[in-house]
């Protein structure tokens, strides 16, 4: 906010934090997918997320408009939105909390085939549907937490984002900075009032609009 008033931030500063932050974080997706095409990758794109809890529903089947319990139980994790212009590379870790324990990714039609691999049927699984992991062969019955090492579409709506002074996961700050403010000057104008005086800025004009006072006569 102050490089995009010149350092020169006053009361009539109208573009709402939020806004610079939505900018941020679309400007980042883009590089990610240019770097990702080209083959270049940087990982401080990705963030470590070890909140994810594990959850378990009943798969149940809609007869004639009344949900029917199949019997079985799915367990799955709810993900974070992830980027999803960079394909699988989105995801570089799901499993275990002590990061000892990857759990192999594969398609829907994959999961669903693993019953018949011989050497790796008792592996843990899972396939991405949506917003969620879904997990096949857990390797305990206790786990109840997963963490996540991914890129995320919104760094700063992790649940383990902790204030905006947590590092942002980016691997050129500088030409981000530069393109966010190519972006947001383009589209609007900065009025820049040099008094703090609580009054709007005219917009084009370097001072605020004060009516001028006209002496009374004698």
């Amino acid at each position: 906010m102050e490089s995009l008033s010149a350092f020169n931030l006053t009361d009539d500063f109208e573009i709402d934090a939020e806004i610079i932050k939505d900018k941020i974080n679309d400007v980042r997706s883009v590089l990610i997918a240019e770097e990702w095409k080209a083959k270049m990758l940087d990982d401080q794109y990705y963030q470590k997320v070890c909140c994810l809890e594990i959850k378990c529903e009943d798969v149940a089947c809609n007869v004639a408009g009344v949900p029917m319990k199949a019997g079985q139980k799915q367990y799955y994790v709810e993900l974070p939105a992830l980027n999803n212009r960079i394909d699988w590379d989105n995801i570089k870790y799901l499993g275990t909390i002590d990061m000892a324990n990857n759990f192999n990714r594969l398609t829907l039609s994959g999961m669903l085939s693993s019953d018949g691999n011989r050497w790796t049927a008792k592996d843990t699984f899972y396939t991405v549907i949506n917003d969620r992991a879904i997990l096949k062969n857990l390797p305990t019955a206790n786990t109840r937490f997963l963490c996540l090492v991914g890129i995320l579409d919104r760094p700063n709506q992790s649940c383990d984002w902790l204030n905006d002074d947590t590092d942002y996961p980016c691997s050129n700050v500088l030409k981000l900075e530069m393109l966010v403010k190519q972006d947001i000057l383009s589209a609007y104008g900065l009025p820049k009032d040099k008094l703090q005086d609580s009054q709007e800025a005219v917009p084009g004009s370097a001072t605020p609009n004060v009516v001028p006072k006209v002496p009374k006569s004698e």
